[in-house]
């Protein structure tokens, strides 16, 4: 029974048309073939029946819809298992019998049966040690199940059911069951069909066959195949990544990144190989048909795409983001191109964190473009590069002053990304002054935040605002007049910058020391998750330091103390163990 939906004008419309030109052939001509889907044998023989004008039926169409391109289906796709009403099952299998048939060979299902057992056999055969016996077992299997469903001859379900019965010693798992998985996929079927050279093929299409054939990328079977590409030190890798890129960007199902440098989200950034995925879909081609609007090159598709993305509602953050992929896909025009309307988006955008992002964004493409030689020789942007970053930076430090009054907990947020701005500017003379006189103007000011408070000074501090007397002095006093919470909060804003200050002037730790000390259990309790989130920002040779310095402060030995946490831990296991027997847990 096939399945249509009420809606499926597309489909209806379909019918119809070739419903009339039926009915004018039956008109003409004395006798006709018609060749069809099976999918629509059932609606076009009721639209046949009914006595109507059929042209009065047909229903405005999608002018997107009304173009049509052949192109090359696969076994996978034609398989009814994948969804294919139209198909049938296993059609690989059937396709072997049908070749065996015009070789006039009248056990054509019975070799094809041997052909697929022997296949089995081989598959794995490491870990599957199938014997000449186990297939003649199979053999014979296949044929007396045939015999007791009542069959002429085995076909491929008795195939199946006799290499799972020969081939798997015990239950079936995946470890003993890999033979069988393929075989299935086999007897689908992995090859992909041709279309004619003749037919009407888009632009874009023909560029993708030839681009895949240039980098050696198999589209006859439909397969998964794993490449691995040194994008480093080899540029016929590096010309591969990049066009693995642009189909990733396209979203046409093809490809995958497995492993491999992640430059847009920053993961894995200093790997020096790819491990990419692919295998063809008829569906993959059939999505760059519809993308075929954009161009008639795979990189004038790309190019038109992101020009439509930046048109749209996009931030700079994302906009960066976009810049480092069209870098990825080798689009270097892009930059050159729409700079006006990328420093359009920065400057429109205020949003602090946006900005911020595009700005470490911006310096992270910056070094790669400096320091991976491949991009380096192809790359004409390193000065709008540049010019952008000042752009951003000027625009994120005049949306700074609202950072801080916000909340606390919000304000944790806010902070890495002012020490993003003052670790990538560094080495840059004119904008550290320019950050220098807004971090002043914001330390003039009255502040809602305690921890964006300490960051702003501990920046001060760094580059040389104030002394370490000063500074030292301005911390002490702030741990003598707030609260244990404020204090936390505080100290976690002042490590994230300059946790050098512990160990410079030796009165913070104690006073620190001292402030915890006064507190209760239930007031340690709540200000200990930021304590311990602000000593976080300490290495473990930090760490080490400042254990050393307060056990000799309070007059106790590491010993001592980790003997101290191990009686502690052995008098609870004893307990758990004397419980456990009174509940009779175990004898």
């Amino acid at each position: 029974m096939r399945l249509i939906e009420q809606e499926d004008t597309e489909t209806r419309n379909r019918e119809y048309f070739m419903a009339s030109n039926i009915k004018k052939a039956i008109k003409k001509y004395d006798r006709i073939l018609v060749i069809i889907g099976s999918f629509h044998m059932e609606g076009i023989i009721a639209k046949l029946k009914e006595n109507i004008n059929i042209e009065e039926k047909l229903k405005k169409y999608n002018k997107k819809n009304a173009n049509s391109y052949l192109i090359p289906y696969s076994f996978e796709d034609a398989d009814r298992r994948n969804g294919y009403q139209s198909g049938i099952e296993f059609p690989a299998f059937y396709n072997f019998v049908y070749n065996k048939l015009e070789e006039n060979n009248l056990n054509s299902y019975l070799d094809t049966i041997m052909y697929f057992i022997i296949k089995a056999s081989n598959i794995d055969y490491n870990n599957n040690n199938s014997s000449i016996s186990d297939c003649i077992n199979a053999y014979y299997m296949a044929v007396n199940l045939s015999k007791l469903r009542g069959k002429s001859t085995a076909g491929v379900y008795e195939l199946i059911d006799s290499l799972k019965t020969s081939f798997i010693k015990g239950d079936i798992n995946l470890e003993n069951k890999s033979n069988i998985d393929f075989i299935i996929k086999l007897l689908s079927g992995i090859k992909n069909g041709k279309v004619s050279s003749k037919s009407s093929v888009p632009p874009v299409i023909i560029d993708f066959r030839n681009l895949c054939k240039k980098f050696k990328i198999k589209l006859d079977n439909s397969s998964e195949v794993e490449t691995i590409l040194d994008i480093v030190k080899d540029d016929t890798h590096f010309q591969k990544s990049r066009f693995f890129h642009k189909i990733r960007f396209l979203d046409i199902d093809f490809c995958k990144l497995i492993k491999g440098p992640d430059y847009i989200n920053r993961v894995n950034k200093n790997l020096a190989r790819e491990i990419w995925k692919y295998k063809y879909k008829t569906n993959s081609e059939s999505l760059l048909i519809d993308k075929s609007v954009y161009g008639v090159t795979i990189d004038e598709v790309c190019i038109n795409i992101i020009k439509e993305k930046l048109d749209s509602n996009i931030n700079s953050s994302e906009i960066s983001k976009l810049i480092i992929e069209t870098n990825m896909m080798g689009i270097e025009g892009f930059l050159v191109n729409n700079y006006s309307k990328i420093e359009d988006v920065i400057l429109k955008d205020s949003n602090f964190i946006s900005l911020c992002e595009c700005l470490y964004n911006l310096y992270y493409l910056l070094n790669i473009v400096e320091y991976n030689t491949m991009i380096k020789k192809e790359s004409f942007a390193n000065d709008l590069i540049k010019k952008l970053l000042n752009t951003t930076f000027i625009c994120a430090i005049n949306n700074m002053d609202y950072v801080k009054d916000l909340e606390e907990e919000e304000a944790i947020k806010y902070s890495k990304h002012i020490k993003n701005i003052y670790t990538n500017i560094l080495n840059d003379a004119d904008l550290i002054e320019a950050f220098t006189i807004k971090i002043n103007s914001i330390l003039s000011n009255t502040f809602g935040s305690s921890h964006i408070y300490a960051v702003c000074l501990a920046i001060k501090y760094k580059l040389k605002g104030m002394t370490t007397e000063e500074f030292s002095n301005i911390i002490c006093n702030f741990l003598e007049s707030s609260d244990a919470n404020t204090i936390s909060y505080f100290l976690s804003g002042i490590f994230i910058i300059s946790r050098d200050i512990l160990f410079i002037n030796d009165d913070i730790i104690k006073k620190i020391d001292t402030i915890v000390e006064k507190q209760d259990e239930e007031s340690f309790l709540s200000i200990l998750p930021n304590l311990r989130y602000a000593f976080t920002n300490l290495s473990p040779d930090e760490i080490d330091r400042l254990s050393l310095f307060l056990s000799k402060l309070h007059n106790k030995s590491k010993a001592e103390e980790i003997n101290k946490e191990f009686e502690a831990d052995i008098l609870l296991d004893q307990k758990i163990f004397e419980k456990m027997r009174e509940y009779e847990i175990f004898n």
